[in-house]
């Protein structure tokens, strides 16, 4: 999106962020201690933050990864739409609520929430949702990870313990 100051763009990225990591919480019935996210510097510089969302169930359950597929992908971008109020304007909030992007978690961004940055963006993925094409992801092996991780250890010692917990069932 095209703002005018570097603040704006960080209230966009935090927007967005707590937007989608409610719609994911929502559409994919997850407790709220299942996902966690975080806006960063981008570090790439195509843009300037990065929202990180990540599973915190020790090994991932592949919530994230599912979100690749297609029917996953729109039923968080409606949810998200829904979450701000896209369908129903009458009960909108003027920014932010604890309807829509408030939360406990989220009390030192409430000043920065404002749905009206995100619901743009949100919007365009809502109405582009079944043109977009989704690609296969190659997800590696927990082998080849394995092997991976090895071919970059300096001892023996490192290559038993990535053996270890590869034993173990652990990722």
């Amino acid at each position: 999106p095209s703002t005018d100051t570097g603040q704006n763009e960080e209230a966009f990225a935090k927007t967005l962020m707590f937007a989608l990591s409610r719609a994911i919480q929502l559409a994919l019935d997850l407790d709220s201690s299942e996902i966690d996210c975080f806006v960063r510097p981008d570090v790439t510089e195509d843009a300037n933050h990065e929202i990180i969302l990540f599973e915190t169930v020790v090994g991932g359950a592949g919530v994230l990864e599912s979100i690749l597929e297609q029917p996953i992908f729109n039923k968080v971008i409606n949810k998200a739409c829904e979450l701000l109020h896209m369908f129903d304007t009458d009960e909108a909030c003027d920014r932010a609520c604890y309807d829509c992007l408030c939360s406990f978690f989220n009390q030192r961004d409430h000043l920065v929430l404002d749905r009206n940055l995100a619901l743009p963006y949100l919007k365009e993925l809502y109405d582009k949702r079944k043109e977009l094409v989704f690609i296969p992801v190659n997800v590696i092996s927990n082998e080849e990870k394995l092997e991976s991780l090895k071919e970059k250890c300096d001892t023996n010692l490192e290559k038993e313990v990535l053996d270890a917990i590869y034993k173990s069932g652990l990722k």
